[in-house]
């Protein structure tokens, strides 16, 4: 499904991720995301990955962008949400609905890798319950709970007032609180962010319903999310099966055990399927349902696959010296993130049934 141009491209991020980013996988997770690191994404053109070479982006198309993200998420899917975080949550909602000076000042400093931002979508999910920020006299207050990325600069995030939602960059002002212990992603921040500041007609993102233009936001970043999803996946069944040929069990490899080797197969042979679907849908003029559809499919694999993963490795698949344990929990909270997945699905059977379904 990929042309010659994407094959180099995902060679050459592969080459990238297992020398840079696979050494240092673990203390990502343990110790967050270095300057070195973001040093080594801005110059490979990671950071700015989606935003035009004008606000000094890469321009990658949609495949382009999956590929990175599928290959970053081999080895650290912290690594590979957070670029999605910069790429999907912030670059992309400013190019598409930002201002001029939005776009020159933001994508910049981000691309350049002298800041970052986040979306705060919490309260749009159906896991979780998240006040929306008020503002009178153009002063911002309140406080939301559950923020990834909390240590960076720049926060879009829906704001209330006089009974309207709207959509708002905030560029200073935030303070962040004691970090969550959270299940997944443990590279990236995640705390509660107070804020006290004014917010001026230049902050405002778009002109449609807050609330609205963040279903919008998450909608647009499923392939983002399906890539990431599908990094995870080849990399536990690849772990997994090279295991399975090294590992005795009564006298032989647990590769000969045929329920073992049926697991795997079955896992390996959807996932080459998806990832066939994927980059079809890539490649192709967006369909909501589509997107929609391999994400919800991608990510029930990535759970799926790291759990088998960790189940042919047995007890060190526990170990975080393996690698496995932190792909089952990010596949975890990935579905938890992944947007309102009720939602979605309603969405998802009323665009195959045409009609109003699935209230029972």
């Amino acid at each position: 499904m990929l042309n010659e141009e994407l094959r180099f491209l995902k060679q050459t991020i592969y080459d990238f991720s297992t020398k840079e980013i696979a050494p240092k996988a673990l203390n990502i997770e343990e110790n967050g995301i270095d300057s070195d690191i973001i040093f080594r994404m801005v110059e490979m053109g990671f950071m700015g990955a989606v935003a035009p070479t004008e606000y000094d982006g890469s321009a990658l198309d949609n495949a382009g962008y999956a590929v990175l993200l599928e290959e970053i998420a081999k080895n650290s899917p912290s690594l590979a949400f957070y670029l999605m975080i910069q790429n999907s949550f912030v670059i992309m909602p400013i190019l598409k609905y930002g201002s001029e000076e939005q776009k020159r000042i933001v994508i910049h400093e981000i691309a350049k890798g002298e800041a970052s931002g986040t979306l705060i979508y919490s309260d749009i999910l159906d896991t979780v319950d998240d006040q929306i920020l008020t503002i009178k006299d153009g002063k911002i207050s309140g406080t939301k709970n559950y923020v990834m990325n909390s240590s960076g600069k720049y926060f879009i995030l829906n704001t209330n007032e006089d009974g309207k939602n709207r959509l708002l960059l905030i560029k200073s002002g935030g303070s962040k609180g004691k970090e969550h212990a959270k299940l997944g992603f443990r590279g990236i921040s995640f705390s509660p962010v107070s804020f006290d500041t004014t917010a001026g007609l230049s902050d405002y993102i778009g002109t449609g319903d807050g609330k609205k233009l963040l279903s919008e936001i998450i909608d647009n970043s499923a392939i983002a999310m399906s890539a990431i999803a599908l990094g995870m996946s080849e990399s536990v069944i690849s772990k997994a099966i090279e295991y399975s040929k090294v590992r005795y069990a009564f006298g032989y490899p647990l590769a000969d055990f045929q329920p073992l080797a049926f697991a795997m197969s079955e896992t390996y042979g959807e996932l080459n399927i998806m990832r066939n679907e994927l980059y079809r849908i890539a490649t192709s003029p967006l369909d909501l349902q589509d997107a929609l559809t391999i994400k919800h499919n991608l990510i029930e694999l990535a759970k799926k696959s790291s759990k088998l993963a960790i189940q042919i490795h047995g007890g060190y698949g526990y170990l975080e010296d393996f690698g496995i344990e932190k792909f089952y929990r990010d596949s975890m909270f990935l579905s938890v993130l992944s947007g309102n997945r009720v939602a979605e699905l309603t969405a998802i059977s009323n665009m195959i049934f045409g009609a109003e379904v699935a209230k029972i």
